[in-house]
Order: C-alpha cells, then sequence, then structure tokens
C-alpha cells in the first residue's frame, strides 16, 4: 500500500536539484505498480512462449525431429523491490529493480516433422532467486538493462518414470539407448542456456509507462535523474508549467465587471461567471474527494506554481482604447505593473490562492469638433491600481476524460483609484469619469482573464493507466505541513 505522504516526504528531498538547489517537480511510481506491469508481462510471456516451434531439431539416425517449447511461468510468490547501487562505470547511484521467487516449467516436446505427433520428453524447472535490472535513464526515455541473475533448476528426463514413453520414442522415433543418453544431455544444456534467454525476456517484455507523458501539463527538460527509495521509484528533472495547453474552460467573456457609483471603483460582482468554477466535460461539479493511497504521484512545490504564474503577470502589459461618447472622441493608452504577487495554499485539499496587486501608468485625451474647428486635448496622465486581484484555484479530475487539471474562478477582484495626475481642461474634462472607468474596467478584465487562463491548463492525462488497471475517480493527496508543496496522484485498484 502506497500512501502519498511517503511520495511527498521522498520526492521533497530527491527533487531538489543537486547542483542548483531548485525545487523541481517529482514523480514517483509505487512498487505495487511495477509488480502489477510485471504480472502483465508474465502472461506476454507465457502466451508467446506455448506451442512455440523453436529452431532446434534432434537427430535420430537419418532424421531430424522438431523441437518445441511450452512455458509456464508462475509468479504467485514473487517479490518485487527497489534498491540502489553504485554504478561501475560513473561511480554514482543506480537503481535497480530486484525481482525474487520466479519459478519457470518448460515442457520440452519433440515431434514428427510432418507434425502428426508430438510427444513431451522433458521437464525442465528453474526457479529464480534473483533477477537483477539496471534502471537507466536516457534522455528521459526509461531503460532497462539486465544485470544479472541467480537461479537454481531441475530436469526430468519424462521416458525414465514412463515406460509407455519410452517405448513409443523407440517405436515412433526409431530412438536407441544413444539417443536417450543424447537427449538427456540436450536437456542438461537447455537447463544450463535457457535462464538467460528467459531472463533477457522478462526484462524486454516489461513495458513501462512514459512516466513524464502522463503529466503533460508539466515540462521536465534537461538532463533527468532517475532513483530509487523504499517502495518507489523516483524521477525529476528541470520542470516548469505548460501553458501551451489550450485552457480547460475559455474565459473570454466571463470576466463582466460593475462600478460602484459612491466610491467609483470597478469589481467583479458575484453574478459573474468567472465567480465561479467551470464544470467538468460532463458539465458536473469536479470530484474533489481525496484518497491518502495510490500507485502514481507528483509532487508539486508551491514555487512551481509562484514562479510560473508570477512570470504570466510580471510583464508590464499595455493596451490601449478610444471612441466616441456624445459629440467628444475619446482616448488612452495604459501600462498595468506587477507590485506584489504571493501564492498560498488555503488549506483546503489542492486548492491555493493567489494574490496580485497591480499598479497603472496611462494617458488619456478627448477631443470635439465645433464648426470646422478640431479642439482636441494633449494627453494627460492618469493612475489607477488594481488591487486586489485574488484567484482560486484547485486540482480536480476530470474523471471522464481521466484528466487532472487546474481550473479557477475570481475570488475578489477591484480597480480603484484611477484619477487624473493634473486637472484636466476641457473638452477632456467633460468626460473624465467615464475614460477613466473605461480604462478601469480594461484593466480589470484584461489582467483577472489572463490570470484565469494560465490557471485553467491539463496538468494530467492517465487513460493509459486504465490499460493496467480501473482508475478511482478520486484523487491521491497529501499536503506538506509547512504549507509549501503538495503531492498528488493516481488510486488505481490493483
Amino acid at each position: 500500500m502506497a500512501l502519498a505522504s511517503d511520495a511527498h516526504n521522498i520526492l521533497k528531498s530527491f527533487s531538489i536539484d543537486p547542483d542548483t538547489g531548485k525545487e523541481n517537480a517529482g514523480i514517483a511510481i509505487s512498487v505495487e505498480l511495477i509488480r502489477r506491469l510485471i504480472e502483465n508481462s508474465f502472461r506476454s510471456i507465457s502466451t508467446q512462449a506455448v506451442g512455440l516451434v523453436s529452431n532446434e531439431t534432434f537427430q535420430v539416425g537419418a532424421d531430424r525431429y522438431p523441437i518445441a517449447f511450452d512455458a509456464a511461468l508462475d509468479s504467485t510468490n514473487a517479490l518485487i523491490s527497489f534498491d540502489e547501487i553504485p554504478d561501475p562505470v560513473s561511480g554514482s547511484v543506480m537503481p535497480v529493480l530486484r525481482s525474487k521467487k520466479i519459478s519457470v516449467e518448460l515442457d520440452v516436446s519433440v515431434a514428427l516433422e510432418d507434425g502428426s505427433q508430438k510427444d513431451s520428453v522433458g521437464k525442465i524447472t528453474i526457479k529464480f532467486k534473483e533477477i537483477t535490472t539496471a534502471l537507466l535513464l536516457d534522455e528521459l526515455d526509461i531503460q532497462l538493462s539486465l544485470l544479472g541473475t541467480s537461479q537454481s533448476g531441475s530436469v526430468d528426463a519424462l521416458w525414465r518414470t514412463d515406460p509407455v514413453l519410452k517405448e513409443k520414442l523407440e517405436n515412433t522415433y526409431s530412438f536407441v539407448e544413444d539417443d536417450f543418453t543424447r537427449l538427456t544431455e540436450f536437456l542438461n544444456a537447455v537447463r544450463l542456456l535457457i535462464p538467460a534467454e528467459i531472463a533477457k525476456a522478462y526484462v524486454d517484455s516489461i513495458e513501462f509507462p512514459d512516466v513524464f507523458a502522463l503529466f503533460p501539463g508539466i515540462v521536465f527538460e534537461g538532463a533527468g535523474r532517475i532513483g530509487a527509495e523504499k517502495d518507489f521509484l523516483l524521477f525529476s528533472a528541470d520542470t516548469r508549467l505548460n501553458f501551451n495547453s489550450c485552457p480547460i474552460s475559455p474565459t473570454e467573456g466571463t470576466v463582466t465587471t460593475e462600478t460602484d457609483p459612491a466610491t467609483s471603483r470597478v469589481f467583479v460582482p458575484a453574478s459573474s461567471p468567472s465567480r465561479t468554477f467551470p464544470r467538468d466535460s460532463m458539465g458536473d461539479e469536479f470530484n474533489n474527494e481525496a484518497t491518502s493511497i495510490g500507485q502514481v504521484f507528483l509532487f508539486a512545490p508551491k514555487k512551481l506554481f509562484e514562479v510560473n504564474f508570477e512570470g504570466i503577470a510580471q510583464p508590464s502589459v499595455g493596451f490601449s482604447d478610444g471612441g466616441r461618447k456624445g459629440i467628444f472622441r475619446w482616448g488612452y493608452s495604459l501600462s498595468l505593473m506587477l507590485e506584489s504577487f504571493a501564492l498560498s495554499l488555503t488549506g483546503r485539499a489542492l486548492e491555493f490562492k493567489i494574490d496580485i496587486d497591480l499598479g497603472g501608468l496611462g494617458y488619456g485625451d478627448a477631443g470635439v469638433k465645433i464648426g470646422s474647428v478640431y479642439y482636441r486635448v494633449a494627453g494627460v496622465a492618469f493612475r489607477g491600481r488594481v488591487s486586489p486581484l485574488q484567484i482560486l484555484f484547485r486540482i480536480g479530475f476530470d474523471f471522464p476524460r481521466r484528466e487532472v487539471v487546474l481550473y479557477s474562478r475570481i475570488e475578489k477582484a477591484v480597480a480603484k483609484d484611477f484619477n487624473f495626475m493634473t486637472n484636466a481642461r476641457w473638452p477632456l474634462s467633460a468626460i473624465a469619469e467615464y475614460l477613466l472607468e473605461k480604462a478601469a474596467k480594461k484593466a480589470l478584465k484584461s489582467q483577472a482573464g489572463k490570470i484565469l487562463t494560465s490557471t485553467r491548463i491539463p496538468i494530467a492525462r492517465w487513460g493509459v493507466l486504465d490499460e493496467v488497471a480501473q482508475l478511482s475517480n478520486a484523487l491521491a493527496f497529501h499536503e506538506d505541513g509547512q504549507r509549501d508543496s503538495v503531492t498528488f496522484g493516481a488510486n488505481l485498484d490493483l
């Protein structure tokens, strides 16, 4: 049973880059999932081996009889564990997979060349005490390499205890005593050679999921690292959020505003669609059920979200607008600059809050045409603030799509203190309040919409895990006591 808390504590240390000290995201896979993958591998090997005619033949006199092998693999008592050993080449620590108590029974048959008759002549039993496999990471691609085996075995020449079989071999296949001796030697040779082939087939058949592709919302880049600790296989690399994915719920038009006549503040009212969390792909509320148990985990430090979302809000944003109001023509340009940014965990499972303060500087002008003369006032500077701008975002599971997403809503958003820095002359003074309100609304909608879009992206896609075992409609979850990181993961019915 793999606990999210154990994965979290291990990944929190492992995901720190040893060279730069940067805290990155990290992935952990439980030994339980590896065990299931190996069980699937056994079924694959067994299915492929049954009835497979080899290239071997056994010569009796002038005849050559085809040899066939049927394999039965038993992993009932298998023990799968992770370990780390020194890499003999680099000297660094190398994770290994230790597979113990695996047995194989090989039935060896001879057949007439025309295939009309086939008879079992021997059984070879191989008991692997251990198959040791190195786990390597080559440019974020997991590779397995057989290191060695420890095994014992036995050979049972069936004709020795079955006189009917011996008689059939003598009459149908024309065996003489020397042929029985050579067949015994052949079975003993197979006993010595086949364990390496079986172990290689075992390693080659293990199909690891592309662990990095399970989390498309996180970009893993550079030299990856792989490790093992306790019952987890670990992965990490330099990470950032992937903002190239399409948002799960477009924010265009969802940010609506109102103006408080008493204070001239522009705000996003409770009735605005942007104040409500979007729904999943079936139109239902996201299921926020959490469990402590899982098999695939992502460790996400608060810093990962903080740095990336601050980067979205950080560059100064410039925009302009203009139009008519009655007889007046107006226009303005405005730049917003980030003054403060904070990201915190709210204490609710998988929920974060972003607090942003923005300062704005702009120029406004207005004009009017009287007769054939057009009067226009030179630009007058104004300033204003977007404060507070608070966004709540959560990590949720869109179970119908087997997709983990960030989804968000506005908690509070106010644009205030939009005022000209000097007295505006007519005709600007006649529409000053109107122009400043336009600028405040534009500033609020622009920034709130941008942050909402960036906090509505897919993080994980787990459809491939359904091919291994049934996914539960609940996320494994653990939050650090210091509220500086979270771990979430997939819970499979293994």
